[in-house]
């Protein structure tokens, strides 16, 4: 491969992981969709988890938690 095909490659790799991914379940799960917005910090963390434990406790089913976040540690 040439490096002209080889950047076209590239940049259809580029744009494939820029396409939007739609659940098709989506709507059906959101009951046990949780959202974390703003900064992720030890309180948001905090505030988190006693809905994590009852979801868990209430269902094995899928839980999906949505951050929408400038940063922080993801490792709280």
């Amino acid at each position: 491969m040439n490096r002209k095909a080889e950047a076209a490659s590239d940049h259809g790799d580029e744009a494939a992981l820029r396409k939007p991914v739609h659940d098709k379940d989506y709507r059906e799960n959101f009951a046990r969709s949780l959202f974390l917005t703003g900064k992720i910090t030890q309180e948001a963390a905090h505030a988190l988890s006693p809905r994590i434990k009852e979801l868990r406790a209430a269902s094995g089913d899928p839980i999906t938690l949505y951050i929408d976040s400038p940063g922080g540690s993801s490792a709280v």
